[in-house]
């Protein structure tokens, strides 16, 4: 939980700071931080997970193997996710601000910051697949004191000292935490090298005491009646019909999740928000105005906007 809690509350900390550069400045911020963790979650987030629970099987099946060939893999392919990534982003940036604003000063400075969004991610997923295999092989604290070190020492403070004392504002903020990511998948990569695979098996064994006992041969062998071979069998049948359904029901949730973000895009483009929820004003006098009336703009300097 530390290694994940790490990450996120270093990037929340631009959030609470970037509001003191002004209100753009904090829009872009928010841009930036929910489009990041937007694709943080969806991809390398799921390796992350998927790479300790795998890892963490083959420990403890004794297969020194499985780690090896389950490592190479989810870097090789979250390597090529991030490069992926990069192109697609760096490509459109000028078109993913859009989704949440249509002031042209803030998507000018979301699209600057976008391209520093990318080389984050790229890192960033290192360090998720590769925390991943830490907290597999059970080396949880070691993994949190690489995090606190990258980031709250180097990566969090150079980020926050090039958002306030420099004109890269948000950019800068996100060059930081570049810095502290890159250098922790670094040291990740570095441990994953070093770690004998033998000697993991060996603790995972003992952590679950588990003992291999052969059976003596003077042993009996086990008799199955008719009635425990019946059920095994229908059992077995029940779990391979259930295997269309689960299918069908997984991917009918992701065709729903899809869909919505799709509905929410052609709501957000398609249709005209401000003729069914206009903005209003409060005068002095206690008036509520619409903001588009003449009354308004004659008056605009006595009144406080109200959002819908």
């Amino acid at each position: 939980m530390m290694m994940l809690g790490l990450e996120w509350w270093v990037c929340e900390s631009g959030s609470l700071i970037s509001g003191l550069r002004g209100e753009h400045a904090l829009a872009v911020q928010t841009i930036l931080n929910n489009f990041e963790s937007l694709i943080y979650c969806t991809f390398p987030l799921g390796f992350c997970v998927a790479s300790t629970i795998r890892i963490g099987q083959f420990l403890g099946a004794n297969k020194a193997e499985g780690p090896i060939s389950t490592s190479c893999v989810a870097i090789f392919t979250i390597v090529v996710f991030a490069i992926v990534n990069f192109v697609v982003i760096i490509c459109t940036r000028f078109h993913i601000p859009r989704i949440f604003t249509s002031d042209p000063q803030v998507i000018q400075m979301a699209a600057d910051g976008l391209i520093v969004i990318p080389c984050f991610l790229f890192a960033d997923s290192l360090v998720a697949v590769c925390s991943g295999i830490i907290r597999g092989v059970g080396m949880q604290r070691t993994g949190a004191i690489v995090s606190m070190v990258c980031m709250y020492i180097i990566g969090g403070p150079t980020g926050l000292c090039l958002l306030m004392l420099t004109n890269l504002g948000v950019s800068g903020f996100w060059l930081g935490l570049c810095l502290g990511t890159g250098l922790e998948s670094v040291v990740y990569i570095v441990i994953i090298k070093r770690i004998d695979w033998n000697e993991m098996c060996r603790k995972a064994t003992k952590r679950t005491e588990i003992k291999f006992i052969n059976r003596p041969p003077e042993q009996p062998d086990i008799v199955v009646k008719e009635e425990e071979a019946r059920s095994l069998h229908e059992g077995d049948a029940n779990l391979k019909a259930c295997t269309p359904t689960t299918v069908c029901t997984r991917a009918a949730f992701i065709l729903f999740c899809v869909s919505t973000v799709v509905a929410a895009l052609v709501c957000r483009f398609k249709l005209d928000w401000k003729a069914h929820f206009p903005s209003y004003c409060l005068l002095n006098n206690g008036t509520i105005l619409e903001i588009n009336s003449s009354n308004v703009v004659q008056s605009s300097t006595y009144c406080h906007r109200i959002l819908p």
